[in-house]
């Protein structure tokens, strides 16, 4: 992990300080309590992937009463950005979507205590078997330190290989710097300045080159889709699963209200892995012929019209 994340050349030395500003909630965090912590954390990873939309794959949702592993869920995760998913459908289709999660805590926890840490593999492993995934990222933080985590899956069964991270710091003192006057004034310069904290620069651009790293790296399988993909997101959000099979995926949308055009119900079809795209352009093809047939209009009553399909044959 840590060369390819230094093969990550996409986040440069001069986007640093406007990354800075974004993450600034966390130099005030100090002792709060964890509800504040999420909020620090939600606006400022929110603010800082807007900085870098054109270089991210990802986009963040604040999931802690989300509840979409078995009544649990990890404090925040990752989805592609091309996906939408409002907030009150989160827990019926998140676990086919989520591609890394992070947890938080407070500044007073030791994030390298063995219960804690269990909680993120925990929660990592829980989406990598669901997901029947090799392969999922995380990371542990509470806004002084960050600690990452890979599980992989040993091939053939429900068991992981685990790795970790040692703890990076987000924050340096400034050194003290000693007095040469006896004023007030003096003193009083000398312990602001020795009360001062700065960024590890180092330590932010680890995480956000983390969040920049080519979409592949993730390990993300569930579903046969990239970033890339024309999911006709600004027209409709994902409601909630309507079937599974051998190939595919259904998903019933709802409709975006940012879309400007009212539409029918619909729903999407989403191939689960690349083998497959021969079967969903036949079907699409199919489609077409009985639609020119004489008993169209009985087709019509149980079949909506397929307004749209990926020509590599991922959706439909």
């Amino acid at each position: 992990m840590e060369i390819l994340l230094n093969d990550n050349i996409k986040i440069k030395d001069d986007m640093m300080s406007v990354i800075e500003k974004c993450f600034g909630p966390w130099k005030s965090c100090g002792k709060a309590d964890e509800d504040r912590i999420q909020v620090a954390v939600d606006h400022s990873i929110n603010a800082a992937l807007h900085k870098i939309a054109h270089l991210t794959s990802l986009k963040y949702l604040s999931t802690p009463k989300c509840r979409y592993l078995d009544g649990k869920a990890p404090d925040c995760g990752f989805v592609f950005k091309n996906i939408n998913i409002t907030k009150e459908n989160q827990k019926q289709v998140l676990t086919d979507f989520i591609v890394c999660a992070g947890e938080l805590k407070k500044l007073d926890v030791n994030i390298g205590l063995t219960d804690v840490v269990g909680q993120i593999s925990h929660y990592l492993y829980d989406v990598l078997i669901e997901q029947k995934r090799d392969k999922i990222y995380g990371f542990l933080t509470n806004t002084q330190q960050i600690k990452f985590y890979c599980l992989k899956r040993v091939e053939g069964l429900d068991l992981c290989d685990y790795y970790q991270s040692e703890p990076f710091h987000f924050f340096t003192a400034v050194p003290k710097t000693p007095s040469s006057s006896s004023s007030h004034n003096a003193r009083q310069t000398t312990n602001e300045k020795s009360n001062e904290i700065c960024w590890n620069t180092d330590t932010l651009k680890i995480f956000m080159k983390f969040l920049t790293m080519d979409w592949r790296f993730y390990g993300y399988s569930m579903l046969n889709i990239s970033p890339n993909d024309y999911l006709h997101q600004d027209r409709f959000n994902i409601e909630v699963k309507s079937g599974s099979g051998l190939t595919s995926i259904v998903y019933a949308l709802d409709q975006n209200t940012n879309a400007n055009t009212v539409t029918k119900r619909c729903a999407i079809k989403i191939s689960k892995h690349n083998e497959y795209s021969d079967y969903f352009k036949n079907e699409v093809k199919m489609s077409g012929q009985l639609k020119q047939s004489e008993d169209s209009i009985n087709f019509k009553k149980y079949f909506e019209n397929i307004f749209a399909s990926s020509p590599t044959g991922k959706f439909s």
